[in-house]
């Protein structure tokens, strides 16, 4: 159980469900919080069985690191080999980089607006060769 101070003074108790280790060093260390994966993530329909093992791996081996779309602030962990058997969508799980004391897992979904990833800033694996590439 982790305590971190709310506003006025209250103490917020948050309980990690899991935490996963990524390569993107904007987030070398994600938590999901139990209440984001109870209270948001599944009254949303978007958990099942098998899904923790999904977003774990996604997070751990992404295809490609992304910005975010609807909230340019979070970061887009893409898994184009885990694709939506109907639609052909990559698994998307997206984190808010800034969240406290962790970056955490913000939502989780597959999305065809990801199956193209020239239409997004890339931010992970960096170009190998170009300006701004690491030496």
């Amino acid at each position: 159980m982790l305590h971190r101070s709310g506003g006025a003074g209250a103490v917020v108790e948050r309980d990690p469900y899991f935490v996963a280790t990524t390569p993107f060093p904007g987030a070398p260390t994600v938590v999901c919080w139990r209440e984001t994966w109870e209270r948001k993530l599944g009254p949303a329909g978007r958990t099942g069985p098998g899904t923790e093992s999904l977003v774990v791996r996604t997070l751990a081996d992404p295809t490609a690191v992304v910005a975010g779309t609807s909230n340019p602030g979070y970061v887009a962990f893409v898994n184009s080999r885990e694709a939506s058997p109907g639609s052909g969508a990559p698994f998307v799980v997206f984190v808010d980089p800034l969240g406290v004391p962790w970056p955490a897992v913000a939502s989780i979904g597959y999305r065809r607006d990801f199956r193209d990833l020239t239409r997004h800033v890339l931010l992970w694996p960096f170009p190998t060769s170009g300006p701004g590439s690491p030496t």
